[in-house]
């Protein structure tokens, strides 16, 4: 499936998902609403469950619309509750991305995150699943091959 998607794709029972014209979602756990117009805030729209304003790290409610201010970055970026999102450092270019050092951040206080991860180096999808235990989370790596990738986890 593509990477930008309306909201109504991943979400085709939620009648107003199909009405949400000027925000979309970044894969399956990432929902973009771009400011436009010189403002602040706007109204987003959240289908069901938990989300998490990236810049924020509040915890909105879903099935319902909220008006939500911009930080530092001139946008509102939403991740969906019990996600696992990779993030590498800053890059000029995505040729000079460090892939081996990649920093899971876990959007969830109940102990289980899941994402996906591209491995470069092989052109494999994994999904990857984390949970807390013992003060810590652990990725578990049953079955999956990630190449020369190191990850780190941290909760949002």
């Amino acid at each position: 499936w593509p990477m930008i998607q309306a909201p109504l794709f991943q979400y085709p029972d939620d009648p107003a998902a199909w009405l949400v014209e000027d925000q979309y979602l970044f894969g399956e756990h990432m929902m973009v609403a771009p400011i436009w117009e010189n403002k602040t805030g706007r109204h987003v729209y959240l289908p069901a469950g938990k989300w998490v304003d990236y810049q924020t790290r509040k915890i909105l409610e879903g099935a319902q619309w909220h008006f939500i201010e911009a930080g530092e970055l001139p946008g509102i970026i939403l991740v969906k509750y019990g996600s696992l999102i990779p993030q590498v450092a800053v890059a000029l270019s995505t040729d000079s991305i460090n892939w081996n050092e990649v920093e899971l951040v876990a959007y969830s206080e109940d102990g289980e995150a899941k994402g996906d991860f591209y491995v470069p180096e092989t052109g494999a999808l994994v999904k990857l699943e984390a949970s807390f235990a013992g003060g810590a989370w652990k990725l578990n790596e049953k079955g999956i091959h990630t190449g020369n990738t190191r990850f780190s986890i941290n909760a949002f």
